[in-house]
């Protein structure tokens, strides 16, 4: 009993003395987590990692990215993770943020409505990845078929309605839910969600949501996909897989995919931009 009101207390004085969360990426992690508002995080060594985090987030705090012309500010928060490696000088190489519980496809639509506006207003630019087709509007939330698929990050650009939020979502199919991800001053962020309309009790008929926002570092992100493709062929040559060749391969027939996606996008009235 008085352990349960000590752990109270110390709460309730956790929730005052924060106010919102700040972070920028690059910054040694030790420094990045004094300076962000959190006045106590979770802190763990896994391999050579290092991970600060702090789950769940007190109702009302909101977390603020703050580099110039960047700006964002999130809420409400579930859970904030910092993340560094010993081999890159303990600097915060990416963090996770969760978004916390939303019950209502409505609230989850408008929501992600103006997530996406607030990265639309900075000068964050939309990623777009090697593997997808470089398309404008519906087109970038529609397989070969013409059929809604969650494989490529959606145009910030188009807003989709409350009607083909819930047709996306319909099947239950997280590999057709919405995701979209930008660049900005060497930043790649991704934004996605996942859903369950399954009752987290007898009797709730509401859709539970969650949504997270990554950051990483761009060149980070990019020689972490290099190492493990790298790793991959290396295994194939030990073992004599043909990876090599079925990479090599894989490129050719996403290369003739998204030939055929930019052509039906421009017929259905988008377009083709650069990427």
């Amino acid at each position: 009993m008085m352990v349960a009101l000590l752990l109270m207390v110390l709460l309730q004085v956790s929730c005052k003395r924060m106010q919102e969360i700040k972070f920028e990426l690059g910054d040694d992690v030790v420094e990045t987590a004094r300076h962000s508002g959190v006045p106590k995080f979770q802190v763990q060594k896994v391999s050579r990692s290092i991970i600060y985090s702090v789950a769940p987030v007190p109702e009302g705090i909101p977390v603020r990215y703050t580099r110039p012309g960047y700006e964002l500010s999130i809420a409400p928060l579930f859970s904030f993770t910092l993340y560094a490696e010993e081999e890159r000088s303990r600097k915060v190489d990416e963090v996770s943020i969760i978004i916390g519980h939303i019950t209502s496809h409505e609230a989850a639509h408008a929501f992600a409505e103006q997530m996406i506006a607030q990265f639309q207003k900075g000068k964050w630019k939309r990623h777009i990845p090697e593997s997808c087709p470089a398309v404008t509007g519906r087109s970038s939330l529609l397989d070969e078929t013409g059929k809604w698929t969650g494989n490529c990050p959606a145009d910030p650009d188009y807003k989709l309605s409350l009607q083909e939020w819930l047709e996306l979502l319909q099947d239950q199919n997280p590999q057709k839910f919405p995701k979209w991800e930008w660049l900005g001053d060497g930043i790649f962020v991704r934004f996605y969600m996942w859903v369950s309309t399954y009752p987290e009790y007898p009797g709730d008929t509401r859709p539970s949501y969650r949504f997270s926002l990554d950051f990483q570092i761009d060149t980070v992100r990019k020689e972490t996909d290099a190492e493990l493709e790298a790793h991959d062929i290396k295994e194939g040559e030990i073992h004599g897989w043909p990876v090599a060749a079925r990479i090599a391969a894989g490129k050719i027939e996403t290369a003739k995919r998204i030939k055929l996606l930019e052509e039906n996008a421009v017929k259905r009235g988008d377009r083709v931009v650069d990427r």
